[in-house]
């Protein structure tokens, strides 16, 4: 069949009044009397001709299995259909994280981490505050053998006072001087909240530990929860993020394959 549509494809290439000129005409009558050759087939228009080329020409062209259905859609069909495969790939993303254990102890490590570092800075401006305003208590004293010392506690003082170094005039000034400096200390902070602070960070800061190490215990089933205990490990070791010591370069390098491969720029 398609050897049929072949040959009728070529004789239409060479124009339909040449095929009737080459042809052997017998006096055959069709059904409205009217001479046809033998060679052509009763019914077959210049359309059908047409038609016949157009599949003729098909069995020589690009089969339809190599025609996409991006090239078969419009070009705004094309568009959305990429942006419905970007959003079906965010949804993944989204389960994977959702449903990956090391990725829900991440979640809380990197809370009480970001917790920890907040209230490192500012344990450290109070201080600076209490430094500049109020002074680190401490108390100079003269040794008795002629020599000076800074004591910044009662506990210091007393020490030195035991063991006979300074005479004990000296001593009892000495230790009522660092005493009235502490209390002024201690006002100020309660004031700014300094003490409080120092304590909450101690806290956020054990609880992180606590959830490295868990985040550690935790299996990892997708990429997304390999990238966040190295993210971790990154956050909690390294002494600067562009720090070039082994392993942290190497470590950094893991961690942007994973993201890329994986498609996300950081674990959320």
């Amino acid at each position: 069949m398609n050897g049929f549509f072949v040959i009728f494809a070529v004789r239409l290439a060479f124009g339909l009044e040449k095929v009737h000129k080459g042809c052997t005409c017998n006096a055959l009558a069709s059904r409205d009397d009217r001479p046809e050759c033998e060679n052509t087939l009763f019914g077959l228009t210049t359309a059908k001709l047409l038609g016949a080329r157009i599949m003729a020409d098909s069995d020589n062209s690009t089969p339809l299995s190599f025609v996409t259905r991006r090239q078969l859609l419009p070009p705004e069909a094309s568009t959305s259909g990429s942006q419905l495969e970007a959003v079906a790939t965010r949804k993944e993303l989204e389960r994977d994280q959702a449903t990956d254990p090391a990725v829900a102890v991440w979640r809380k490590w990197q809370a009480a981490h970001e917790e920890t570092e907040r209230l490192s800075r500012e344990q450290q401006r109070l201080e600076r505050k209490l430094t500049e305003t109020v002074g680190f208590p401490n108390v100079m004293i003269q040794l008795s053998d002629g020599r000076t010392a800074t004591l910044r506690s009662l506990e210091a003082l007393r020490d030195v006072l035991r063991v006979g170094s300074v005479d004990v005039t000296v001593g009892a000034k000495a230790e009522a001087d660092l005493a009235a400096h502490q209390a002024r200390w201690d006002v100020s902070d309660r004031a700014i909240g300094y003490s409080a602070t120092l304590r909450a960070e101690s806290e956020a800061a054990d609880r992180a530990e606590v959830l490295l190490e868990a985040l550690s215990e935790t299996p990892a089933i997708s990429l997304a929860g390999v990238a966040a205990k190295l993210d971790a490990i990154l956050r909690e070791g390294q002494p600067s993020k562009d720090d070039a010591e082994f392993p942290w370069p190497q470590i950094r390098s893991v961690l942007e394959d994973i993201r890329r491969i994986d498609g996300q720029t950081e674990p959320s």
